[in-house]
């Protein structure tokens, strides 16, 4: 008896969704999904993502094919997105809603504006790496809210600034590296930010 009822639990429990995603999607909030293939979308933003739910890219690309787009903007609470690229949006991603979100393993590239725009409290951004960002503004990382943590992330070719904490108050930036900006590699407008072990080079 016990063991078919751990059986039956064990069965019932969510498991990651084959990723059936397409452009425009909105996915959560509840259920983790995995990205099957990549995807070159033409909407705005080519996924939303309303927390909680859990997204793994799979290793695969989000394109966005026009411009003006964001990739992934990320709303509600506790978001966690991970593993995969994001390549020729506007803003690669954004964190909006009531924040709590965690973001790990990105590579973001070609973004016009913003490769990461922090606008909701006490996110986790890691291992996330902004390159060839351009155009009208051609920021690595732009963060306001409270209290972000930002590890091991990188901003490489950006036209203006590689990291910008711009508001809030309580940030803390670990171990990252800025490389041929265009401007500032770092600009801090925020109160008690916290910087351990950061590089910058030909800026």
């Amino acid at each position: 008896l016990v063991w078919f009822f751990s059986a039956v639990r064990a069965s019932a429990w969510p498991r990651p969704a084959a990723a059936q995603i397409a452009g425009g999607d909105v996915i959560g909030p509840g259920v983790s999904h995995v990205l099957g293939a990549d995807l070159a979308c033409s909407t705005n933003p080519a996924l939303t993502l309303v927390g909680p739910v859990k997204v793994d890219l799979g290793n695969h690309r989000i394109s966005c094919t026009s411009g003006g787009l964001t990739g992934v903007a990320v709303q509600g609470k506790g978001v966690a997105l991970r593993n995969g690229s994001i390549d020729g949006c506007s803003t690669g991603v954004s964190l909006g809603g009531e924040g709590r979100h965690k973001i790990a393993e990105l590579a973001i590239e070609g973004a016009d504006n913003f490769g990461v725009v922090v606008g909701s409290p006490a996110n986790r951004i890691s291992d996330v790496d902004v390159a060839n960002s351009g155009g009208s503004g051609g920021y690595g990382f732009w963060v306001a809210g409270e209290k972000q943590q930002i590890d091991r992330c990188s901003a490489t070719n950006v036209v203006d600034h590689g990291f910008v904490l711009a508001f809030g108050s309580g940030h803390r930036v670990r171990d990252i590296v800025v490389h041929s900006g265009g401007d500032d590699g770092v600009r801090v407008g925020a109160p008690q930010t916290r910087l351990e072990r950061v590089r910058v080079s030909d800026v």
